[in-house]
């Protein structure tokens, strides 16, 4: 089996662009000023559904003539809904660029499918040529008839009709894509590199004269697409101004002169299509899809996919795994990150020395040397106490006031308790319990020069001012670990 003709697909990225609520994977599709990419729709509730994102090429990125055609695609679209015609479903502005967001729908274009059944040594059948024909018709009819909120006709020409732009599904169906051009085309747009480049091989005459387009327009073009899908040949080839002057002075011949075994309904029906004057053609897509019918009894869905699966299945295997891979990429994680972190317990107030379980360990650690403080100077007035006499006299010991502090931002638990225990509140008199609270405080030196004698009972005082600043001075709250975030990139 020979394989079919390579797409034009890149792996995904590692790391995919993100854009609002999708993923940007690598293109699967190149056209003139656009490439469609794979993505994928992230839902709340961890809702995932993937879909084709369109973006312009880089070189068109800031060129307003080009978003305008970008947003008149979406538009036009989102006034057709029909089978046969790939929805758009939104639109993304992320810093200036444009993404449309599309239905990924698994096939290959019929410009590939012609070449892998030409790889393959095969031509296509014409009962497949005719469903994926007559399904092109349906959804270029339903654009003619589209209408906008009011009920007015909008006169949709989709103007850009070629195999590049029929999409055949693995499901069997054929879909309308690419209405890029169809409000915006103009003739200062010939000159625009890239635009037409391999399309002018599929313009009516009157579009090549810069006359007034009609739906019939597009009937001449679909008519091209038929007789190239039942012979397997370029109808107009030749550079584009060739395949210009051949369509202002030649008529085509009919495909069975090409392929035989047609019947002449068929080849009555392809030229039909094909006549220069518009009011010679089909009236309408919907009318030239019934008489093909007629003349060439389509394929069914399932005749279609499995001729698929003949000629083309390297490549929807390929479209496949690319699928797969884009389902299973990570997601990226955007907003606040979840940390399992211990935080500070609130500040409590209040006239009494209150403790709780210690909540995290810096907190314990201070607390620690600041209870080691006040054990100190606990053992300092034991030891007093013990070697003092009753005949000495008072010695006044005047603790130096501690700064007044600013509010703290967090109480601070005792160190003395094990964080698994919540001890019941101090019951230390209340001197002692501001000492205990208090630094460590240093001694004058009057106060240490000499020894009390023996016997004596020292009474410690404490000042007025040193007790009214005798709470704990302030501590800085660590940085919360929970502001640390990540972005997702950005392509």
């Amino acid at each position: 089996m020979k394989p079919a003709s390579e797409p034009v697909v890149t792996p995904p990225n590692s790391v995919p662009q993100r854009i609002g609520r999708y993923l940007v994977f690598g293109a699967f599709a190149q056209g003139g000023m656009a490439s469609v990419h794979m993505g994928r729709l992230l839902g709340s509730s961890g809702f995932t559904r993937l879909v084709a994102v369109k973006r312009l090429h880089p070189l068109f990125v800031t060129s307003p003539e080009h978003a305008a055609m970008l947003l008149d695609e979406a538009r036009i679209t989102a006034r057709v809904r029909h089978p046969n015609v790939v929805p758009i479903f939104d639109v993304v502005n992320e810093d200036g660029h444009l993404f449309l967001i599309m239905e990924y729908v698994a096939g290959v274009s019929l410009a590939d499918l012609l070449a892998s059944a030409h790889d393959y040594g095969t031509p296509i059948p014409p009962p497949i040529v005719s469903a994926i024909v007559v399904d092109l018709l349906r959804g270029l009819h339903a654009a003619h008839e589209a209408r906008d909120e009011d009920g007015a006709p909008l006169g949709v020409v989709h103007r850009d009709v070629s195999p590049h732009n029929v999409l055949v599904g693995a499901d069997g169906a054929a879909r309308v894509l690419d209405f890029g051009i169809a409000k915006a085309l103009r003739k200062d747009h010939l000159t625009l590199s890239g635009d037409l480049k391999g399309k002018a091989s599929y313009m009516a005459p009157e579009q090549l004269r810069g006359m007034t387009v009609t739906r019939q327009t597009d009937v001449f073009a679909a008519g091209i697409v038929l007789w190239e899908a039942l012979t397997g040949r370029r109808l107009f080839d030749g550079e584009p101004a060739t395949a210009m002057l051949k369509i202002l002075e030649e008529r085509p011949g009919p495909p069975s002169a090409i392929v035989g075994d047609l019947s002449p309904s068929v080849d009555a029906c392809a030229l039909r299509a094909l006549a220069a004057a518009p009011r010679a053609r089909f009236e309408t897509a919907e009318a030239m899809a019934v008489e093909l019918i007629e003349a060439c009894p389509p394929a069914t869905r399932e005749e279609v996919v499995r001729f698929l699966d003949m000629v083309a299945s390297d490549e929807l295997d390929r479209r496949a795994q690319f699928a797969r891979q884009a389902e299973r990429a990570a997601t990226p994680i955007e907003g606040p990150t979840e940390v399992e972190s211990e935080r500070v317990a609130p500040v409590v107030t209040g006239t009494a020395l209150t403790t709780g379980p210690a909540r995290s360990a810096r907190t314990w650690q201070l607390g620690a040397w600041l209870g080691m403080g006040a054990v100190a100077i606990a053992a300092l007035v034991a030891l007093w106490r013990f070697q003092a006499r009753d005949d000495t006299p008072i010695q006044e010991v005047t603790a130096t006031p501690a700064p007044a502090p600013a509010p703290p931002s967090a109480a601070v638990p005792a160190p003395s308790t094990p964080s698994s225990a919540r001890p019941e509140p101090s019951t230390l008199p209340s001197t002692l319990a501001n000492s205990a609270s208090a630094p460590p405080v240093p001694m004058t030196a009057s106060a240490t020069a000499a020894r009390p004698p023996a016997g004596a009972r020292p009474v410690v005082r404490t000042t007025g001012k040193a007790a009214a600043s005798s709470r704990l001075p302030p501590t800085k709250t660590p940085q919360d670990p929970e502001d640390t975030r990540a972005a997702g990139d950005r392509n």
